[in-house]
């Protein structure tokens, strides 16, 4: 006689139990089988994009158009063939160079192109050198007595945003102090009234010294290539790479933050001026 707990009625729930169980096993599998099959793993995904040779075709009046879309992806994957290509192109010298000038618009220039790279997560960091805190500064004080204007205006508020970007740097504090960073935010604080001023001659000589030691190495590095340029690389199209690191600036909303809309409008005329003076010639 079988045992009392083995009754049709419970071997019938057991095969139920058993079916139902097998049945869900399954259904889970065949789920996650589908899943594999319809989601892009992301080393598939990488090699999905546009080609390099693709990407250098792209005439510069194309970028201009994608770089200022409303479609974020689109904006996006502007700047970054942008920043690719003026980075190959070797301009962080030519950059340093049109900072020191004597025009301002050229100036804005310098420091808007030099923004861009620096407001990018994956190359400020290439900008964490001697020479180029340097060039910051000297660019500062070149710009002081027009600082007042709207494009000096310009000038200034882009370079100290600069600064504060690379601060997040550890390496950057030291080489931006010896470039001369607090004597010239003493003297920003003497100009807008925040500080008093204080006359010592011991100090200015001492500064004037500094100086003097910074311009004989700002030369022997240009003669020999410069700390950037080594990072970057030489090219034969510097030029262009000036134009499209000047473009990538106007597009990218970075660069507006912390103004007001005046500054705003008066901030967006003037790149509109510097890209009618730098991009539509290399067009034509």
């Amino acid at each position: 006689m079988p045992p009392t707990w083995l009754t049709t009625e419970r071997m019938t729930w057991a095969a139920i139990g058993t079916a139902t169980t097998l049945a869900l096993f399954v259904t889970f599998k065949q789920l996650e089988s589908f899943k594999n099959l319809a989601v892009v793993k992301d080393s598939e995904y990488a090699k999905v994009g546009v080609e390099k040779s693709t990407e250098d075709a792209i005439k510069l009046r194309t970028l201009e158009a994608l770089a200022t879309s409303v479609n974020p992806g689109l904006r996006e994957a502007a700047l970054e063939i942008i920043i690719d290509r003026a980075l190959r192109k070797g301009s962080l010298a030519v950059i340093c160079n049109r900072m020191l000038s004597d025009r301002v618009y050229e100036r804005l220039q310098g420091v808007m192109a030099l923004s861009v790279i620096a407001q990018r997560r994956k190359t400020h960091r290439l900008l964490v050198y001697p020479r180029v805190f340097r060039v910051l500064i000297r660019c500062l004080e070149k710009n002081f007595e027009e600082a007042k204007t709207p494009v000096g205006r310009d000038v200034e508020q882009t370079a100290l945003a600069i600064v504060e970007r690379l601060l997040m740097v550890p390496a950057a504090r030291d080489h931006l102090m010896a470039a001369g960073y607090a004597t010239f935010r003493h003297a920003q604080g003497v100009r807008d009234g925040v500080v008093e001023a204080e006359e010592e001659e011991e100090e200015e000589e001492e500064e004037e010294e500094e100086e003097e030691e910074d311009d004989e190495e700002s030369e022997e590095e240009e003669e020999g290539g410069g700390d950037g340029q080594d990072v970057l690389g030489s090219g034969s199209d510097e030029e262009e790479a000036i134009a499209l690191l000047t473009l990538a600036g106007t597009a990218d909303a970075e660069l507006f933050q912390g103004l007001n809309q005046e500054q705003r409008e008066e901030m967006i005329a003037n790149l509109n001026e510097l890209r009618r003076r730098t991009v539509q010639p290399r067009e034509e």
